[in-house]
């Protein structure tokens, strides 16, 4: 095994010259704790599930009224793939949401979030408006959902 220090950077190779081989702790990049817990979750494969992938960019706690008990809506970011505003149930508050990677599986009604949590998605509509977006926030609809497509 070799030390190689170069351009700025470092490597330990197993032997010198063409290809370079690098050392088997060198191979495996650090992966965050997150992305081991989403790849352990199962999701549908059919193709007329809804799942998106997306960044919690919103999340309020809103109280006990005729729709239900407290809960807390999100809006979750998904860029080019799309945007959802949902509700679900609050057993923290907004701020441990805000900011993670989420997975919202809208066919499942279920939210996995990167700090390693699984929330039913309710069954409640959520409009942009009620955590200050634009109305133009286009979000996504679950088919089964009355207010779906």
């Amino acid at each position: 095994m070799f030390f190689i220090r170069h351009n700025g950077g470092s490597v330990w190779v197993d032997s010198l010259g063409w290809p370079w081989p690098k050392h088997s702790c060198f191979e495996n990049e650090p992966v965050p704790s997150w992305f081991g817990y989403f790849w352990k979750q199962s999701f549908s494969e059919d193709a007329d599930d809804i799942i998106l992938f997306g960044v919690i960019i919103k999340a309020e706690y809103v109280r006990a009224d005729k729709q239900g008990p407290g809960r807390l809506i999100l809006a979750v970011d998904g860029g080019s793939k799309g945007r959802v505003c949902l509700a679900t149930n609050a057993n923290n508050t907004p701020r441990y949401l805000l900011g993670c990677i989420a997975i919202a599986d809208l066919s499942a009604e279920r939210l996995f979030t990167s700090n390693h949590d699984v929330r039913p998605i309710l069954p409640v509509d959520v409009g942009a408006e009620e955590l200050g977006l634009s109305s133009a926030w286009v979000t996504l609809k679950r088919k089964d959902h009355p207010s779906g497509e």
